[in-house]
């Protein structure tokens, strides 16, 4: 992802976490010897709220991510 993101010049963040995420991916990662996962988040305020805000940038770069990738 991160090599697919330069080449197509989308800015990213790398957030390396040990802790559970909320998502299936440390689950899926851990699976029987080991699965290759990536985890794509947009930053965000108030998650789970009436007044989540996320920047519209940010929205747009990771949908241009995952076309690339």
């Amino acid at each position: 992802m991160v090599t697919c993101a330069e080449k197509a010049n989308i800015p990213v963040q790398i957030e390396a976490d040990p802790r559970p995420t909320g998502t299936d991916a440390r689950s899926i990662q851990v699976a029987r010897e080991g699965v290759p996962t990536g985890l794509v988040g947009i930053p965000l305020r108030y998650m789970h709220t009436p007044s989540e805000v996320i920047d519209l940038d940010d929205l747009e770069a990771v949908v241009q991510l995952l076309v690339a990738f």
